[in-house]
């Protein structure tokens, strides 16, 4: 998690960002709370774990911009000034979901529309890094998933935007981690318990699977 807030806290042009402490872990929660005056984030804390998608509709509720960006701790951007690529793409009103560009979710991807800086994709495809137009997703009701944690959101969200009026685009000069161009910064584990819990009916706590999977060199804190 350090590794995360070390990149965004050099981002020349993030002026305002939140977190919202999601209670992976006892000690994650005590680091988020020790570090907010050195990183200068404002820390959201609701009692319990949201899951994905309702993490991120809390987070709504305290915004009064247009748009957000949203990034979860387990992936990186990779190129600096992503925020400014995936802003610069909001100035046309059909793009209400704009994703960093990956070659995970370009391999996803069938018979993908390219158009200058962007690349549309014609089904629902893995992704991470995002910036959402804000009043689209409050007209929508939020970001909507079948799993709590993980699993689906995607296609959950690709019958809502309207491919002949709004779109989702992958901005292809805002790289995130994961693709070729940058060394690999995701956490294994919390890949693996996001993953069990979707597709695997696991129900161990994130502090459970934690200790049972992995070693002390895997903590987010």
């Amino acid at each position: 998690m350090k590794r995360t807030f070390d990149m965004i806290k050099f981002m020349a042009h993030t002026k305002k960002w939140m977190v919202l402490d999601n209670h992976y872990s006892e000690e994650t929660s005590k680091w988020l709370l020790d570090n907010v005056e050195t990183y200068g984030y404002v820390l959201h804390n609701n009692g319990y774990n949201m899951g994905l998608h309702d993490g991120y509709n809390y987070i709504l509720t305290f915004v009064d911009t247009t748009h957000v960006i949203g990034l979860d701790p387990d992936v990186l951007p990779a190129s600096f000034h992503f925020d400014l690529e995936l802003m610069k793409h909001t100035k046309d009103p059909r793009n209400v979901w704009i994703s960093c560009f990956n070659t995970h979710s370009f391999g996803e991807m069938r018979n993908p529309i390219f158009e200058g800086e962007l690349i549309i994709p014609q089904n629902p495809v893995v992704n991470s890094i995002c910036c959402w137009d804000v009043q689209w997703l409050r007209s929508v009701g939020g970001l909507q998933e079948p799993n709590k944690l993980y699993g689906g959101l995607e296609c959950e969200m690709w019958k809502y935007v309207d491919q002949v009026h709004k779109r989702w685009v992958f901005a292809l000069n805002s790289l995130e981690s994961g693709s070729q161009t940058a060394p690999n910064l995701q956490d294994e584990c919390y890949i693996k318990f996001k993953w069990e819990h979707a597709f695997e009916h696991a129900d161990e706590s994130w502090e459970e699977f934690r200790k049972k999977h992995f070693d002390s060199r895997f903590l987010l804190a």
